[in-house]
């Protein structure tokens, strides 16, 4: 998804914001969890994901099936109080600190600013 949106943006942007990220992935030696049947089986019968889009139910449904939450930005899925169990709001925080090298990548990455409503309605 966050590719998806990236992607919307102008290549000169792209080509600011993806290289902090690709350091980031690295750096914070981030652990992608693959789908299960479980969560997919989840997301495709449980109620509580009635009506919402296929993508978000399978995200919180691994969320639940590891006992979990999923932290975002997304209105219609913190506004939908079947979720409040599942979901919680994440905020920017603008008082990251990397090392020298890694600030001036994220420096560079911050002119991709992604606002609410497009978060929400994009997906």
């Amino acid at each position: 998804m966050c590719d998806d949106v990236v992607w919307s943006y102008a290549r000169d942007i792209q080509d600011a914001y993806y290289p902090f990220m690709d350091r980031l992935h690295s750096e914070m030696n981030i652990v992608r969890i693959p789908y299960t049947r479980a969560d997919v089986e989840l997301a495709l019968t449980d109620p509580i994901f009635e009506g919402v889009r296929f993508f978000h139910a399978l995200v919180l449904a691994q969320a639940v099936n590891h006992q979990g939450h999923l932290y975002t930005a997304n209105s219609f899925l913190l506004n939908n109080s079947r979720l409040n169990s599942i979901v919680c709001p994440v905020y920017g925080n603008d008082s990251s600190t990397f090392d020298e090298v890694m600030q001036t990548f994220y420096e560079s990455s911050s002119v991709l600013t992604v606002h609410n409503d497009v978060i929400s309605h994009a997906y």
